[in-house]
């Protein structure tokens, strides 16, 4: 195939226009483009099948232009291709411009749409790869993403980290999943086996999704430990098998089969092993992309094309027949938390524990274990764990063989535990009564750790800072109990934690706790808990200011401060709990000026339940409430809070 006119005099613009306002003028309109397309003129080929790779119609491209978040341009050292298309079938110019190593196509805006983007590169040993041209060397990646080179890179990473990482060590020797499946003989259907010894094998993190899987129930297990009809499995299942057996691994755990789904006896106790299960898996697949099981993800991966861009610079002469142009691949971190997969509440933990995860997504394999991260065809981007900011709670996961004793590496965890919380209860959920199994794996890992005692969602060395969570908008209190009212964990919407800063004052003694396990999960559902502390409490009015707002003010007038309802029953004249006061930086604290502080306190807003003792419950918080003199006169009080 050879390229359209227009194409053509892109080899030599390229490589010699690097001001973004230099624009190349490519066409007059996307139909345009779609023309030269289908005449078949490769690199217009790739811009309009990118597009078609998504399912996208030119209506359907329309929409997405309004919910592109512009300036997410990214310096890498490839040059990329980004298409936006605005306007689309009007006569609008259609350009090409060149913003450091990356060349977007623009359409009626300076905005971009980054999933069409392409990266152009040229083969290794081609002397096209200079500073002249700013290209670079890159290896093909096979269409195919368990060919035969594709499986020499993946044994490469599991054999490196298995050999080298000291951090990515499994329970090897210790423990034993209850159920496994056997996947070995390729012309055998895969069938359920009970193990008694340690075993090698494979676990499958995924998205269940609307349809209903096939799931090993109480009447169908005598017959799923014979064989389960192959042809009965989602495509997910179908790749993850195809996967194990490409890998040499006889066995495979995937949780809608090895755990029996209509035993809540049976439930619990798997739910309470998660954390071993994937701690013990020798990899983690990963169906990144696939938002259900029909999706898979095997499916061929667009080709590199080669493009006969003809390159003549002024100062060198001829120096490359081809350049090739392959799928845009992001950043490890937006490819893999942007993802379908990473929506799911159950998937916090199976990220975070596993030592190694092979992440299949639409375009790359991509690696990750507690050592390093790295994308297939991209050894550049190999990134050490132990480099990175804690960005992400999946960082904690090179901490896993640690056991914490100082006080400044618990309030670490108990940092990352905040951002953990914060991250999975935006996270969706089928039952809402998963709320803390879906977790309790990585609770197990941190009581391990810590050492600490674990109160539905809150650690006990942990308190008064575990209770100013604050619950985020819209407030989902759901009618069935899943926790005490303390505790995160009894809200169906996300929450979020105040920053942390190093001082602060605390004004609530605990005196005990207790949340009773409902079930075999000592870590998962709860029947019941409370939380007796000796406190500061005074009783307050507030006025309602919308629907979940509301101002607070002392007996004497004085305004305490705005808050956020969580309830709709929210009494007149509640009471105040102090839990902290602390001292943050304010804005002006920057650079040479001398530093200052603003002081503000986190108060509980709570209701009397019973009127003969003192118990409440949580109905609200102020985590930026103003500091008081009211609080000298309050009467130090033991409550409990439901």
């Amino acid at each position: 195939m050879s390229l359209c006119e227009l194409c053509k005099g892109l080899g030599n613009w390229m490589v010699t226009n690097i001001d973004v306002n230099n624009r190349y003028r490519h066409a007059l309109c996307w139909n345009d483009l779609q023309k030269t397309a289908e005449v078949g003129c490769p690199f217009c080929c790739h811009i309009v099948g990118y597009f078609h790779d998504r399912g996208s119609s030119v209506s359907e491209l329309e929409h997405q232009i309004a919910g592109y978040l512009k300036g997410q341009g990214r310096q890498t050292d490839w040059i990329t291709q980004i298409v936006q298309l605005q306007d689309l079938g009007e006569p609008t110019d259609i350009d090409i411009s060149r913003v450091a190593d990356n060349i977007h196509v623009l359409c009626g805006s300076t905005g971009y749409l980054d999933e069409a983007g392409m990266a152009i590169y040229v083969a290794p040993g081609d002397p096209a790869a200079c500073p002249v041209t700013r290209l670079h060397e890159r290896s093909h990646v096979s269409a195919d993403p368990l060919s035969e080179s594709t499986l020499r890179i993946v044994q490469g990473w599991i054999n490196e980290c298995i050999s080298t990482h000291s951090d990515c060590f499994t329970l090897d020797g210790v423990f034993v999943p209850t159920r496994l499946i056997d996947v070995s003989t390729p012309d055998q259907d895969p069938f359920i086996v009970e193990p008694k010894d340690p075993s090698r094998y494979l676990a499958l993190s995924h998205c269940w999704g609307k349809t209903q899987e096939v799931v090993t129930t109480t009447d169908n297990l005598p017959a799923h430990k014979v064989g389960i009809h192959f042809s009965s499995l989602s495509q997910t299942f179908k790749d993850a098998i195809h996967v194990t057996r490409k890998l040499g691994v006889q066995f495979l755990w995937i949780d809608s089969l090895c755990i029996i789904q209509d035993s809540p006896q049976d439930w619990e106790r798997q739910s309470a092993l998660m954390g071993n299960i994937y701690m013990d898996a020798i990899l983690t697949i990963a169906a990144t992309d696939a938002a259900n099981g029909d999706q898979g993800f095997l499916s061929p991966r667009r080709s590199a094309c080669p493009l006969p861009f003809s390159i003549n610079h002024p100062s060198t002469g001829p120096i490359a027949d081809n350049v090739w142009v392959a799928a845009w691949t992001p950043h490890f971190k937006d490819a893999v938390e942007q993802s379908p997969l990473s929506k799911r509440a159950w998937v916090t933990q199976e990220r975070i524990l596993p030592p190694r995860i092979l992440h299949f997504t639409k375009t790359k394999l991509m690696w990750e274990c507690r050592t390093q991260t790295e994308i297939e065809g991209r050894p550049d981007t190999r990134q050490s764990k132990l480099t990175m900011i804690w960005y992400s709670p999946s960082e904690f996961s090179q901490f896993l063989n640690n056991r914490i004793v100082s006080t400044e590496e618990f309030s670490k965890f108990m940092e990352i535990w905040h951002i953990i919380v914060g991250e999975y209860s935006q996270r969706s959920l089928t039952f809402s009564t998963d709320k803390l199994p879906a977790l309790s794996g990585l609770a197990a890992q941190f009581q391990r750790i810590t050492g600490d005692r674990y109160y539905a969602g809150l650690w006990e060395k942990d308190f008064p800072h575990s209770l100013c969570w604050e619950a985020s908008m819209p407030y989902k209190r759901p009618s069935a109990y899943l926790a005490p009212s303390w505790s995160w964990a009894s809200f169906d919407s996300g929450v979020t934690y105040p920053l942390p800063t190093n001082t602060w004052k605390s004004f609530i003694q605990f005196l005990a706790a207790s949340s009773n396990p409902l079930g075999r999960n000592p870590l998962g559902r709860v029947s019941d808990g409370f939380l007796r502390v000796s406190a500061l409490l005074l009783q307050v009015h507030v006025d309602l200011v919308g629907d979940n707002h509301a101002r607070a003010f002392f007996e004497n007038g004085e305004q305490l401060g705005s808050l956020e309802i969580e309830c709709d029953d929210l009494p007149e004249k509640p009471w105040c709990l102090l839990i902290v006061e602390r001292k943050e930086h304010t804005l002006k604290s920057c650079g040479f000026v001398e530093p200052e502080f603003m002081c503000s306190t986190s108060v509980l807003l709570l209701d009397r339940v019973t009127q003969d003792r003192e118990t409440f419950r949580r109905v609200g918080i102020l985590n930026r409430a103003n500091p008081s003199l009211q609080w000298d006169h309050a009467e130090r009080v033991i409550i409990e809070i439901i």
